[in-house]
């Protein structure tokens, strides 16, 4: 009993720091202090935002109905907040929350019992939820009822049972979220074939991530119409999940009426289910993984899928020379079939969609706030300018992350001495698989209102856009894409960031004034497009004199710990 014990210690241990841990991260890199960060931030939010209310609440002459229908919308970011953010996060450890390849690899054949190895990855999962859901419940549960009701004559007894309300409905969310997407990601595993699996299991992991990035930033519209899907709670409303909590909110704390208490019961309903079906089919994924490991060790596929043709393709119409097609077909595959990839450009993706539904809601509201006016091209032109910088910034996270390790000493074999030659493959990629879609779809979006002349115009104005910005992005990343491994940014990389997003918000705007007053006429549009020309020249230029002076692009970034003996022969 006491060898199985030690088993289970040593198991828990391993599996719990699969959620922190990453072989593509460099040794300076590592992840448990900015996923610490990430965790106090979440909670100081959760404690803080109450405090934000202390104008709204603390009127004790209003009629408590009043102030309890008041409450539904802050309630709703509550469980909101708790429900998107859970599940992001557990999206975002999509391949920690199965038995990986290699664990079953090493565990299969040793004395080690198949209930023992399921015990401590369920245990495990069990603590990576707790960890992820009371610091996101657990300070505002405290906060939120004592604001709502200062100043009542029966405020304790309210605030206790809003208190209690407060952490059982976020709880709730975030665990129905959490076993939604273990549920999710393990049935994907249990599909017969292994490549149909890999394939489904990308394209809904990606979809997640897209829509509960979005969900986050669109948080306070969500939680605005929450009166409006209570009121169709027996319609389509009672299908948005965060209803039935905001409904187990206001039953638990004593404020349920008959559609909260339809709302409650479905969200019960819907915990009790996801609950069930992630454990069991989890027990079921882990228990095919540890069999079938084995048996699929030496396989391999056969044969180049489309998705590799079409890159080669691609490659040879694209790219002038072989370094370039070669380092071309290497980054599009690498940004569509590496998950960790997919991930990054999902979540830049996500925040482009979002601040671009903001933006064009805000842009269109009539000064009264009663109506909608056309959008004027000069926000349409910043809002493609903003859309391309978050989707390139993305691209320039996912560019410091490796695609696998061995693509280091592959490339490493491979043609050195002419950098710029895989700089021009990476560049042609990224443009052919983000920039050009990107830009077909926002002017498919802005022909409804625009002519063919001012569509086409601000798409060649926004690709013009597009090529500066990556050359400016890139400006100094001195590593080569895809190959080299994951660091954090350290020195003026911090300092120099936030300045730049600041001046780019600044000037997005008036620049966009500028160039679309220089658009309407020929003269004006040649202006424009020279001067974005030279700027990008002089960028790459930039780039080039930095590179030849660092002597190449580099593999392996020098930590500041290391010194060189520099011993010659």
């Amino acid at each position: 009993m006491s060898g199985a014990r030690r088993s289970f210690g040593v198991l828990f241990r391993h599996f719990l720091g699969g959620f922190l841990d990453n072989d593509l991260v460099a040794p300076v890199g590592d992840l448990h202090g900015p996923l610490s960060k990430a965790v106090a931030i979440l909670a100081l939010i959760g404690l803080l935002y109450p405090f934000k209310l202390l104008g709204t609440y603390g009127r004790p002459f209003w009629d408590y109905a009043s102030l309890d229908a008041l409450s539904w919308a802050d309630k709703s970011t509550f469980v909101l907040i708790s429900l998107v953010v859970t599940g992001l996060l557990t999206v975002l450890e999509w391949d920690a929350l199965r038995l990986d390849r290699r664990d079953c690899l090493a565990l299969g054949p040793l004395p080690i019992r198949a209930r023992t190895i399921l015990s401590a990855k369920l245990a495990a999962l069990g603590t990576f939820l707790l960890a992820l859901s009371v610091p996101l419940t657990l300070l505002g549960g405290l906060t939120f009822p004592i604001i709502m009701h200062a100043g009542w004559r029966l405020g304790v007894r309210l605030a206790a049972a809003t208190m209690a309300g407060h952490l059982v409905a976020t709880l709730a969310a975030a665990w129905f979220a959490f076993f939604t997407v273990l549920a999710a990601q393990s049935l994907l595993q249990c599909l017969p074939g292994r490549n149909l699996a890999r394939r489904a299991a990308a394209a809904v992991q990606l979809t997640t991530t897209l829509g509960l990035v979005v969900a986050l930033l669109l948080l306070p519209f969500i939680a605005s119409s929450t009166a409006a899907l209570k009121q169709s709670s027996s319609g389509a409303g009672g299908f948005a999940p965060h209803v039935w909590f905001v409904g187990m909110y206001q039953v638990i704390a004593g404020q349920g009426d008959a559609d909260w208490a339809r709302l409650a019961s479905r969200g019960w309903l819907a915990l009790l289910l996801s609950a069930l079906a992630g454990s069991g089919a989890s027990l079921v994924a882990y228990r095919r993984a540890l069999g079938s490991t084995l048996e699929h060790a030496g396989t391999a596929g056969g044969g180049a899928s489309p998705l590799v043709n079409l890159t080669g393709l691609a490659a040879r119409l694209l790219a002038r020379d072989a370094p370039a097609r070669g380092f071309f077909s290497f980054s599009v595959l690498t940004m569509l079939r590496s998950p960790w990839h997919r991930l990054l450009l999902a979540v830049s993706a996500g925040v482009a969609l979002a601040l671009a539904a903001v933006t064009l809601d805000a842009s269109t509201r009539t000064p009264d706030g009663l109506g909608r006016a056309p959008m004027r091209a000069s926000h349409a032109l910043a809002m493609q300018w903003v859309v391309l910088v978050i989707v390139m910034a993305g691209v320039r996270v996912a560019a410091a992350v490796p695609a696998e390790l061995r693509a280091s000493w592959v490339l490493r074999l491979l043609e050195t001495d002419q950098p710029h030659r895989w700089m021009a493959g990476f560049r042609a990629a990224v443009f052919a698989s983000l920039v050009a879609p990107a830009v077909a779809l926002m002017s498919v979006a802005m022909a409804w209102q625009y002519g063919w002349h001012t569509t086409l115009t601000l798409g060649l104005a926004a690709c013009v856009f597009a090529g500066a910005a990556f050359e400016a992005l890139f400006l100094g990343f001195g590593r080569v894409p895809f190959a080299c491994p994951a660091e954090q940014e350290m020195g003026d990389a911090r300092i120099r960031g936030p300045l730049l997003v600041a001046l780019f918000t600044i000037l997005v705007v008036p620049v966009a004034e500028l160039v679309t007053l220089g658009l309407r006429t020929g003269a004006g549009a040649g202006v424009v497009l020279a001067s974005g020309l030279s700027a990008i020249a002089v960028l790459r230029w930039r780039g080039h004199v930095a590179m030849a002076r660092a002597g190449g692009l580099s593999f392996d970034p020098e930590y500041r710990g290391t010194q060189s003996l520099d011993i010659q022969p």
